[in-house]
């Protein structure tokens, strides 16, 4: 992200990294780089960022993006910089925008036969799309986070969604898409916010039915942080 925004003729560049080894990688790349005088890289936790460690910026691309922003720390890091003044009324976050969506569906819940009664994605172990996963309902946007805008990083979603086709229901389908400034859109693939899978218990639905669906975590805390449920 750092070397793109050197392209586009970013004046200074900060580029934050906790890792130990991407901050080394990362101060190899840019020493590589013609744009190396540009750089400043800071090993540290982009929440412990202040005005005091850095300029004040008029851009922030931050791209810690997962499907619902369950487990990267987008949210958090995002809050934090706004509690820190880094990020003020005019400063552009890249990407501004994510929505989350959730499907109905019947799903290949196994893995060499033996059932997977956790959250997973739906590529994880074959990394190609699709695995086998029937919708039920169709695509039902529930959730969008404006990053410039304030957020509660305390996700509770209660929706009542309705089958379009009878079938055995064992599932929720989480999917996310990025929005960007200009407009454009960056949805499913193998290598970005692959669907998530919720296994329920089976039960039939006839076309038609109302399932109450919930969901609640808190962004980047991980599958540990959420509950879901459906009731028919």
């Amino acid at each position: 992200m750092a070397l793109f925004a050197a392209e586009a003729d970013a004046r200074k560049i900060y580029a934050v990294e906790i890792g130990e080894y991407l901050a080394r990688a990362a101060a190899q790349t840019f020493a590589q780089s013609k744009y190396v005088e540009r750089f400043t890289l800071l090993r540290t936790n982009a929440c412990d960022l202040s005005l005091q460690d850095i300029e004040s910026p008029d851009v922030v691309i931050c791209e810690m993006i997962t499907t619902g922003l369950i487990s990267e720390m987008q949210g958090p890091v995002i809050n934090c910089l706004k509690r820190s003044k880094v990020i003020g009324p005019r400063t552009k976050i890249i990407p501004p925008m994510l929505h989350t969506d959730l499907t109905l569906v019947s799903a290949d819940l196994k893995i060499y036969q033996h059932a997977l009664a956790f959250p997973f994605f739906l590529d994880y172990f074959t990394r190609e799309l699709p695995r086998g996963c029937e919708p039920l309902s169709s695509v039902r946007r529930v959730h969008t986070v404006k990053f410039q805008e304030a957020f509660n990083g305390d996700i509770e979603i209660v929706e009542e969604v309705q089958a379009s086709k009878a079938g055995t229901l064992n599932g929720i389908r989480l999917g996310s898409t990025t929005e960007f400034l200009d407009g454009s859109t960056l949805g499913t693939c193998i290598s970005y916010c692959q669907p998530v899978i919720l296994p329920l218990k089976e039960v039939h639905l006839s076309e038609g039915a109302i399932v109450k669906v919930y969901l609640k975590y808190q962004m980047g805390g991980g599958f540990d942080s959420l509950e879901y449920g459906a009731e028919v």
